[in-house]
């Protein structure tokens, strides 16, 4: 077994864009992974032929299909294998792999919208995407009908998020949406759009190690893993 290093080599335009990244997501359809960095854009890296292919804002351009920013903070996909890309200030981005078409979704073009600024996002439907933002909580975009449903946290209401910096969003087997944020876990109910929160109890080996909730992921007997700071 061996480990083989990607960086950045500034005289080969064939390698990583940036070394600062904020997350790799392995493509479901191609031989593609796909890299968000924190400054520098996106990068695709075909693992079968070792070539890259660089995708990055120009600032002093008015070109309409690129992605938004160079601050790509979480990458998911939806069913036909289509990217959605969390930006840290400005939206979100969609990207149509076959027409290599970019979308961008924000405060500007969907109503309700809490923030531009994101941590995560998890791709559920066309009518449900839920995005995690720095400081404004959890959106739900509705891609068809350009609105969003945006939630926070309310101190008087137990039943609210329990904090609006939303780290990870994810859906388990049975299709429950789970939100980690700084001060705990929270199962979200669509039904009557309240939380369950799951908190970190200094002595009970039974509640959280911590309450910063950064990764949330699921194993093949549904036990649920939970990843703090």
């Amino acid at each position: 077994n061996s480990i083989k290093t990607f960086k950045n080599d500034e005289k080969d335009r064939n390698s990583l864009i940036s070394n600062k990244l904020n997350h790799i997501y392995a493509d479901k359809t191609d031989d593609i992974i796909w890299v968000a960095t924190e400054r520098h854009g996106l990068d695709a890296y075909n693992y079968k032929t070792h070539t890259y292919l660089h995708f990055e804002h120009n600032y002093a351009s008015n070109e309409e299909n690129t992605i938004s920013a160079n601050g790509i903070t979480h990458i998911t996909s939806d069913a036909l294998g289509n990217l959605w890309l969390a930006t840290y200030d400005s939206g979100i981005d969609f990207y149509d792999k076959k027409n290599q078409r970019f979308i961008n979704y924000n405060q500007t073009n969907v109503r309700g919208l809490g923030s531009n600024y994101n941590w995560s996002i998890l791709y559920d439907s066309d009518e449900k995407i839920y995005v995690g933002h720095i400081d404004d909580g959890l959106s739900i975009i509705n891609t068809k009908t350009h609105t969003a449903q945006n939630f926070r946290h309310i101190p008087s209401n137990p039943n609210s998020l329990p904090d609006n910096t939303v780290s990870c969003i994810f859906k388990d087997s049975k299709e429950q949406i789970w939100v980690g944020t700084r001060k705990g876990l929270a199962l979200f109910n669509p039904e009557n759009l309240t939380f369950t929160r799951f908190s970190s109890f200094p002595g009970n080996p039974s509640s959280l190690s911590s309450n910063y909730v950064e990764s949330i992921m699921e194993s093949s007997d549904t036990m649920l893993w939970i990843g703090t700071e």
